[in-house]
């Protein structure tokens, strides 16, 4: 955990750095959470990871700062043959965040799984930027990341897959999906696909939509309040994410903050 505690009044600047080093056929779990106390803070965060032949890393990022601070995060990932890389992106604090992801599928049989998830607050800005570089053959990557943004918030998530020359058995696929919960929100979306092979499967897809009117209508005409009806709909469209997460008490606590951004998140513009 990295804390970032301003002195007073007084703006701070960290800059923390971790090296996850996962030596072959190992297995281990990870969480690095990034947490900031009330004040003006930025953040320039650096992760490194090498995950070596055989082995295995579930790696949760989740980026928790303080209203009215910045954030910006890269994680450099290089994985051997046969690693697996199965990782999570969250944003749930922060006034503007990038975390930017850099994984470079070296090995042959290495395998790349990353799921995301922003809650965007009023006014709020963050951006993910991903990159996937499959050097070696017999590789697989998948991109998940879905948005929830608020009123005159704004979110974009690039998704960039390279797919080198030489390589054979590549798959490949992306998606993202934002929530806009205001007529005032707005997210982007960018796929982008370098393929310099000819064997491989690969695609994208995004969606940016509103909650469903009917959806809502429907839960109200069985007598639950709109309010109510609202969170249902909100868990519903971050629980493929969060249920994808393995550890029980995270999973939990990153529910815990979506109930408790949720008033703020769909404040009125």
């Amino acid at each position: 955990m990295h804390v970032t505690a301003p002195a007073g009044h007084r703006p701070v600047a960290h800059h923390p750095t971790t090296l996850i080093r996962v030596e072959a056929g190992a297995t281990v779990t990870v969480v690095e959470s990034h947490v900031g106390l009330d004040g003006a803070a930025a953040v320039n965060a650096s992760t490194t990871i090498e995950v070596g032949a055989g082995a295995t890393l579930a790696y949760h990022r989740v980026e928790q700062g303080a209203a009215g601070s910045a954030h910006a995060g890269h994680v450099s990932v290089a994985l051997g043959p046969g690693a697996c890389l199965r990782a999570h992106s969250f944003t749930l604090g922060a006034s503007t965040t990038r975390v930017t992801w850099d994984v470079v599928c070296a090995g042959d049989g290495s395998s790349v799984e990353l799921d995301g998830l922003v809650f965007a607050g009023p006014s709020d800005h963050h951006d993910h930027l991903v990159t996937v570089d499959h050097r070696g053959s017999d590789t697989t990557s998948e991109q998940r990341f879905r948005e929830i943004v608020g009123a005159r918030a704004r979110a974009a998530f690039t998704g960039r897959v390279l797919v080198r020359p030489g390589t054979t058995g590549t798959s490949a696929h992306q998606r993202n999906a934002s929530l806009l919960l205001a007529p005032t929100a707005e997210a982007d979306a960018r796929p982008w696909l370098e393929i310099e092979a000819d064997d491989v499967r690969c695609s994208h897809g995004a969606t940016v939509g509103q909650l469903d009117d009917e959806a809502v209508f429907y839960l109200r005409s069985r007598g639950i309040p709109e309010w109510h009806a609202r969170q249902l709909l909100i868990e519903g469209f971050a629980s493929e994410v969060l249920e994808s997460v393995d550890v029980a008490w995270l999973r939990q606590h990153l529910r815990d903050g979506l109930e408790q951004r949720r008033p703020a998140i769909e404040a009125a513009p």
